[in-house]
């Protein structure tokens, strides 16, 4: 669960930087304000505030787009928790020097930096540290578990409460949470698989149709979850052999993909096996042949 926690902030703070990275690079307004911000202190030349506010926009979208493609590297996230503490390191300064200026980070409000700003920038420096423990890409966790996606937006909308420079107060962002808690086919979906929803996803899966008139004698019996599946197992009997059917149901709650093995209970051997690949392909009289084994 931890680890699946930090690979969502590859997502979370990869969009961050995306859209502070699009602010700078691509608002003309941002230019202006970058002109009354604490960096106008550390580059007194007009021509080299700009270049180093473009530059920091620049590496901000390649970081960004970086931690959103679906793979995982250290070096990406090492990336991210360099470039997070520098904007801490940056934003202490502005506010002991020059509190009155804007951040220029995110929005076009020019408002003074606060603690809420800074408060933003360790919250970012969080999520990039927590990303460090993660292990594959955020597209993976999200696909086996799509509640993270909760997560996910409650984490932005965090970060956009603490962001003065956009303009947002917690009335706004109550709101949105409550409309995005009004999203019942969308809540359903990123709730935790519970074993009766399991039990009956699995009822309509091939797996499930092919071996319950066959095989399967009892259950479900045990069950238990992972990263990505929910596992059933019953009690049943394949070419007279007392087997265990192992049912694995994805998180996703994609029917299609439940996968079946049959294990002997006397050895732990493997006597039978269905998979999603196999489904269009397994022949009829294959599964004549299963049905036909000797059930007791």
């Amino acid at each position: 669960m931890l680890a699946d926690v930090a690979n969502l902030q590859l997502l979370v703070v990869g969009l961050i930087l995306l859209w502070a990275g699009t602010w700078k690079v691509f608002f003309t307004s941002s230019k202006e304000i970058a002109l009354r911000s604490a960096l106008a202190l550390l580059f007194h030349r007009e021509k080299t505030v700009r270049a180093v506010y473009q530059l920091a926009g620049l590496i901000e979208l390649s970081v960004g787009s970086l931690l959103l493609l679906p793979q995982y590297h250290k070096w990406e996230v090492a990336l991210a928790i360099g470039l997070t503490l520098v904007f801490v390191i940056y934003l202490a300064f502005s506010m002991k020097v020059a509190p009155e200026r804007p951040c220029g980070c995110l929005g076009g409000r020019s408002v003074g930096v606060s603690w809420r700003t800074l408060a933003r920038a360790g919250l970012l420096l969080s999520l990039s540290v927590l990303a460090w423990f993660g292990n594959s890409s955020w597209l993976t966790s999200v696909a086996g578990q799509p509640w993270l996606l909760v997560l996910g937006v409650l984490e932005a909308l965090l970060l956009v409460l603490l962001s003065p420079d956009l303009g947002w107060n917690l009335k706004n962002v109550i709101v949105a949470v409550k409309r995005l808690l009004q999203t019942n086919s969308v809540l359903k979906l990123f709730a935790p698989l519970e074993r009766h929803e399991a039990v009956q996803l699995l009822r309509e899966s091939y797996p499930f149709h092919a071996l319950s008139n066959c095989c399967l004698q009892k259950g479900p019996m045990e069950s238990w979850h992972n990263n990505s599946w929910y596992f059933l197992t019953y009690n049943a009997i394949y070419e007279g052999r007392r087997a265990t059917a192992v049912f694995a149901i994805p998180l996703s709650r994609h029917v299609e993909n439940v996968h079946c093995v049959l294990v002997d209970e006397s050895d732990g051997s493997t006597l039978f096996a269905i998979r999603p690949s196999t489904f269009e392909r397994m022949p009829d009289h294959q599964t004549a042949e299963l049905s036909s084994a000797p059930a007791s």
